[in-house]
């Protein structure tokens, strides 16, 4: 489950627009389900390297520096932040998602469920590699990119002309 989730957030990275047109097959709720499984898989991930690289600092300090290390204070401590990571994940990946399709529907013209479809791949960069620091800004600007694309690609598929009955909502 994990590798074809991985699979198709890759096929996302490499080949945007063949995804894109692959929306139109399928469902609001198929997407909506590997989306939350990709959030929710990332965010124990990021968790879990996190948790590693606390732990791999705080051995460094008591075996190289001699500093003291109080080893259940910092487990209580590992297990509050890797919760507060995969459930942070879970609240960002959702509420940020909906904030952002609530904006550009405002400004966009076209069907909420194609819009959140584009938005579903369009931040899959994002969820994929926003756990390295200094790719965030990078990653950010390639869901961008790839928000605009998705919406090309989409009225494509979807051109409609201006006074057609297909047009109103």
């Amino acid at each position: 489950m994990v590798l074809r989730l991985l699979k198709q957030a890759g096929q996302a990275l490499i080949a945007p627009e063949k995804m894109f047109r692959n929306t139109q097959q399928r469902t609001i709720e198929s997407m909506v389900n590997d989306y939350l499984k990709l959030v929710l898989t990332m965010g124990i991930i990021t968790a879990i390297l996190a948790a590693l690289w606390s732990l791999g600092r705080s051995a460094y300090y008591d075996l190289f520096l001699h500093i003291d290390v109080h080893y259940l204070r910092l487990l209580n401590y590992l297990v509050g932040k890797t919760f507060s990571i995969a459930f942070g994940y879970l609240i960002a990946g959702t509420f940020g998602l909906f904030f952002i399709s609530i904006v550009l529907n405002t400004f966009l013209r076209m069907k909420y469920v194609q819009l959140l479809k584009i938005l579903f791949i369009a931040v899959t960069p994002l969820l994929l590699l926003i756990w390295i620091p200094d790719a965030i800004v990078g990653t950010a600007l390639w869901s961008a990119v790839l928000l605009v694309i998705g919406i090309k690609e989409t009225s494509k598929l979807h051109a409609v002309k201006k006074t057609s009955i297909q047009q109103r909502d």
